[in-house]
């Protein structure tokens, strides 16, 4: 909801004539909805390529140690 926004959209009673917003009775209400604020592309974008040779260290360390755990039961 954060990274792409929310549309518009009507809220209404489910089991009442009628919601309290704001002090006031209303019989629906329209909020805006929210203004998208990305914040996860820009980061892949930045840093995909450091994110992928992390990943690759760790698994050129870890393998190897999960075999041997493997090997010994």
């Amino acid at each position: 909801m954060v990274e792409y926004g929310t549309a518009r959209n009507w809220i209404k009673p489910k089991n009442r004539k009628s919601l309290f917003v704001a002090g006031l009775l209303r019989e629906a209400v329209d909020p805006p909805g929210a203004k998208k604020q990305p914040f996860m592309r820009p980061a892949i974008d930045g840093k995909a390529s450091e994110a992928v040779d992390t990943m690759a260290a760790y698994m050129r360390d870890r393998i190897p140690k999960e075999i041997d755990k493997a090997g010994k039961k």
